[in-house]
């Protein structure tokens, strides 16, 4: 099963309405340890500009004509019918790194070597790297990049390895100048204890200030600690890629060639040249490695586009889609390479292929071949690298790689989400292709939450993406065309566009899924107009706007369809209320309040709490509305115990039972608090009579007795006032509510 079919995350609110995501994994509640990186001093300087690499092309010679050329201008230089060696030299500047590029498909031989005052080194191979690094950005065919040092002059000879052409070759030597970083970088080293996970320094320099130490976590969920682009001094305007997202199923190791002879302080100028000649020179847009491992053990962030996302390299190619590659400086097919590099090796793959969901002991199937998820360049490529000293050691890499894993469980398959966000910034946005869609609510975010979860992604990236529409409820299948609603992780198909309209929503502005995201939500039943709610409302859905609706007998009684899906309240969440749909003759309850009122003839009566526990009111249908419900409809005056019968002459009260006939008592006087109720409510409540004898009433709440005489209410006073006003019939009395006794004027006690 792919690895985000396991991914389900629970997406962070923020007070905006999306919370920046935090630590995922608090160190000290789940063991997590990262790496922790120490500094001799600490470092609050503003992070400087980076330094403008200096670029020099030289055309190649026959011979040793090309000895005496420096910083000459190319040309095009071809092999003809026998074979020659080609020469080009120049004069060097900085830490410098160098690389041979050419036009067409020939592979010959190409050395190099270094003079240092009076000294030349022997002669070193260079690699011939992918054509294209693998990713879409094409280039001019190449060597890999290789780190001389600090040397005074650099000689590249090229010897054919069979008749072809060999359309313009260059030597290209780099100086990646200098920045006061680089001696800050010196005092960086891995510490031996963990420490709690920092705040981004990235983060920090994008307002232009360094925290108090040089290296610090990029990730905010129990990274290992590692060095920001902006502090190894990447020069951020030589960028020339759109950062895209792909598949990740695994990592591939390699080597930079080059230099073993370097301190602390030079990593970050060395970093600084493999960037300049990989976007400029190769025309890759950017650096091809998504990490960069030192011989001291220290980690430093590579290509733009999140580190914790999938971003795609440029390292190994027809890979780099489905692979993230990890470069540990140096050349490891001649010299060993350091236990400390491996071991940061193995602490960045754990972290992050843990974040992916990938085992470091299982298998990945790329590209027809079934690879451990763990290899190097050469087992993928016709290449040395990584180097025989740390190929080797691949067995042992990934048996602690998988080892590691097991302190990350509560991360594991967390990084696979499409949501990205700005470490300085609270908006989120979907990431479709190379386009963003901002997220408008995290109502929204909750419902795709399968998706994954929201990941720092820097503004590099950010910036490089087109802004589509915004994503609220309504998504499309590009394939099939298909629209549907978004709820719980459930897409339900909008049978039309007018429906789409219904729910605040336009075909015309909807955000199109990829494929994989689309397959991620399960399909549910189609969007109906009517919408239950898992908190046990019903709503009917139309012209923007959601109108409660008191039960699904509302909706018949006004010819509306009833049938409905129970999604999230939050679902439409964003509609406006409109005026809710209620039945006659119910009692509508006013949630979050002890408000009640009768809904008849289209309007509502004020209820009191007696008359409707106390009263045959009690028969009647009831139910809850929202407050926003409750106050659009119409109101008439509220509801006593003492009816008038609207069109007639008759008097009743309203009892436990029903309604009494108490007309031959007399009439209620004009001051009275009586109401008028149509026939239709009449005729809703079981007729009582006296059958003509007195009419005696009794409130549920106190024992006395009342005679109804002439509109006024008298207290027997005593077993025998009460039979005596019976005239000797058999006495009955009547329960009513306590507020309809209290209504009732009092007259003379009877005694």
């Amino acid at each position: 099963m792919p690895k985000r079919f396991r991914t389900a995350i629970v997406a962070l609110l923020t007070s905006a309405g999306l919370l920046l995501p935090g630590a995922l994994v608090p160190v000290g509640a789940t063991g997590v340890e990262p790496v922790s990186l120490s500094v001799s001093a600490p470092i609050s300087a503003a992070v400087p500009e980076p330094p403008a690499p200096v670029f020099a092309e030289v055309s190649f010679a026959a011979g040793s004509e090309a000895s005496a050329r420096s910083g000459a201008t190319s040309g095009t230089t071809t092999f003809g019918t026998a074979p020659r060696t080609l020469v080009a030299a120049s004069d060097v500047e900085g830490f410098a790194t160098v690389g041979v590029t050419w036009a067409g498909d020939a592979v010959p031989r190409i050395e190099v070597r270094t003079q240092t005052a009076s000294e030349w080194s022997g002669w070193q191979d260079l690699e011939v790297d992918d054509p294209t690094g693998g990713g879409p950005e094409a280039g001019r065919t190449g060597t890999a990049p290789f780190a001389i040092g600090r040397v005074d002059r650099v000689e590249a000879r090229i010897t054919p390895t069979g008749m072809v052409d060999l359309l313009d070759p260059r030597l290209t030597v780099i100086d990646p100048g200098v920045s006061d970083m680089d001696a800050r970088a010196a005092a960086v080293h891995p510490a031996s204890r963990a420490t709690p996970v920092r705040a981004s320094v990235a983060d920090a320099s994008r307002s232009g200030e360094v925290q108090a130490t040089l290296a610090a976590s990029m990730g905010s969920n129990g990274a290992p600690d590692f060095v920001s682009r902006a502090l190894w001094g990447a020069d951020e305007s030589l960028m020339r890629w759109s950062p895209s997202q792909g598949d990740f199923r695994g990592a591939i190791v390699h080597h930079t060639a080059g230099t073993n002879n370097y301190g602390p302080g030079d990593v970050p100028a060395i970093i600084r040249g493999i960037y300049a000649y990989h976007s400029q020179t190769r025309g890759w847009g950017d650096i091809g490695y998504n990490f960069l491992v030192d011989k001291f053990g220290r980690v430093w962030e590579g290509r733009a586009g999140g580190v914790e996302l999938e971003t795609i390299g440029a390292h190994t190619t027809s890979y780099n889609s489905q692979t993230f590659g990890v470069s540990v400086l140096g050349n490891y097919q001649e010299a060993t390479v350091s236990n400390e590099a491996v071991t940061a090796v193995v602490r960045i793959l754990a972290w992050k292929m843990s974040l992916l969901g990938i085992d470091a002991g299982g298998t990945m199937s790329v590209n027809g071949k079934v690879l451990p998820t763990i290899i190097g360049h050469r087992d993928v490529a016709a290449t040395s690298c990584p180097g025989q000293s740390l190929w080797v050691r691949q067995a042992e890499i990934r048996q602690r790689v998988k080892a590691e894993q097991a302190r990350y469980g509560a991360i594991y398959g967390v990084g696979t989400g499409a949501f990205v966000k700005s470490p300085a910034r609270p908006e989120v946005y979907l990431v479709v292709g190379a386009t963003k869609h901002h997220v408008t609510s995290g109502a929204v975010l909750t419902s795709l939450s399968r998706l994954g979860r929201i990941q720092d992604a820097p503004d590099v990236y950010l910036n490089y993406l087109s802004t589509g529409p915004s994503l609220k409820r309504f998504v499309r299948d590009p394939g099939s065309g298909v629209v549907a609603f978004v709820d719980s992780n459930y897409r339900l198909r909008a049978p039309s566009c007018q429906m789409v309209a219904d729910y605040g929503g336009s075909c015309g502005d909807l955000v199109n899924l990829s494929a994989a995201q689309w397959s991620l939500l399960s399909q549910g039943p189609e969007l109906t107009s009517a919408y239950g709610t898992t908190n046990g409302k019903l709503f009917y859905v139309a012209g923007g706007t959601r109108r409660e609706a008191f039960d699904a007998a509302s909706l018949t009684a006004q010819g509306l369809p009833s049938l409905h899906n129970v999604l999230s309240e939050e679902g439409i969440g964003a509609l406006p209320y409109g005026a809710p749909i209620i039945r006659e003759r119910v009692i509508v309850q006013q949630r979050s309040s002890s408000n009640a009122m009768l809904h008849v003839d289209g309007r509502a009566a004020a209820l009191t709490p007696s008359l409707v526990v106390d009263s045959a009111l009690r028969t009647l249908p009831r139910g809850s509305l929202d407050g926003q419900s409750v106050g659009r409809v119409p109101t008439t005056s509220a509801v006593s115990g003492l009816v008038l019968a609207s069109g007639t002459s008759q008097n009743f009260v309203l009892t436990s039972g029903g309604l009494l006939d108490v007309t031959h008592s007399g009439k209620f006087a004009p001051s009275t608090a009586t109401s008028t109720w149509s026939a239709n409510l009449v005729s809703a409540f079981a007729p009582q009579s006296t059958g003509g004898r007195a009419v005696a009433l009794k409130s549920t709440s106190s024992p006395e007795i009342w005679i109804l005489q002439n509109g006024q209410r008298r207290w027997a006073k005593t077993w025998t006032a009460y039979v005596g006003a019976f005239g000797g019939a058999a006495p009955i009395y009547w329960e009513v509510a306590s507020t309809t006794v209290d209504s009732i004027p009092r007259g003379a006690d009877l005694s």
